[in-house]
């Protein structure tokens, strides 16, 4: 491993995260030696990182305006997932425009070792349709009033 004496190997090998270039061969009870093998190896244990961030700033309830919705990860080389509600996943490509809708957003990211982080899950409400008001009741009349 990464230049080492050979050494005799009868169970696994558990290799810290980084690369490794290793050089093998396998010997029989007789002592007969297999071709001499190299494989280069890259252990990645650690999931990449996830933000989610929407502009404006995430709001409680609902809001009027549109939302942009940004997702980046600090591995260039990673997948970034979203699901809006049941609908995905689909990947990432750049900013969101969310417009009128309730939206329950799950966001991930997955590198190329198949790590996953979660962002913690976001729920977004828009409704930009005003209020109207197309007729009403006046008991005291007993008629409808349309305005």
């Amino acid at each position: 491993i990464n230049g080492s004496p050979y050494s005799s190997y009868s169970s696994e090998i558990i290799l810290p995260d980084g690369d490794f270039e290793i050089r093998y061969y396998a010997m029989t009870t007789s002592g007969r030696e297999g071709p001499l093998k190299d494989h280069a190896l890259k252990v990645d244990s650690t999931p990449p990182s996830i933000t989610v961030t929407t502009d404006p700033a995430q709001v409680e309830g609902w809001t009027r305006d549109p939302i942009y919705l940004t997702m980046t990860t600090d591995d260039p080389q990673a997948s970034l997932l979203i699901m809006l509600g049941e609908d995905g996943p689909y990947e990432y490509s750049g900013p969101l425009l969310l417009t009128d809708g309730d939206y329950d957003i799950s966001a991930w990211v997955v590198d190329q070792a198949g790590n996953r982080a979660d962002a913690p899950g976001i729920e977004v409400r828009i409704d930009s349709t005003s209020p109207f008001l197309d007729r009403v009741w006046c008991s005291r009349m007993r008629s409808t009033i349309t305005p």
